[in-house]
């Protein structure tokens, strides 16, 4: 499943979700930015939302229609860098 979500400064990023379809595999997303690059995360517990990470750099975590990019803030925890709100994809004609 492919999603679009764009921050509060406009910046947009389409989030692919990845679901196993049988009992092996992991649920994943990548992320694919503007600049071209992508990331792919494995998903992580969460008590709410869903939550996604390489437990190093980068958290991508969603909850209903909004999603939220949190990165490592130096002394151990982690900030939200970004805050983002899905965008509606228009179905093909």
């Amino acid at each position: 499943m492919e999603v679009i979500y764009q921050a509060e400064d406009g910046q947009r990023i389409t989030a692919v979700y990845h679901n196993p379809t049988n009992e092996e595999g992991t649920f994943s997303v990548t992320l694919k930015f503007p600049s071209g690059q992508s990331v792919t995360l494995n998903q992580g517990m969460a008590a709410s939302g869903v939550r996604y990470t390489d437990d190093k750099t980068l958290v991508w975590w969603t909850k209903g229609g909004e999603a939220f990019m949190m990165k490592p803030d130096g002394k151990g925890d982690w900030e939200i860098t970004d805050r983002y709100k899905e965008i509606p994809i228009p179905p093909n004609p």
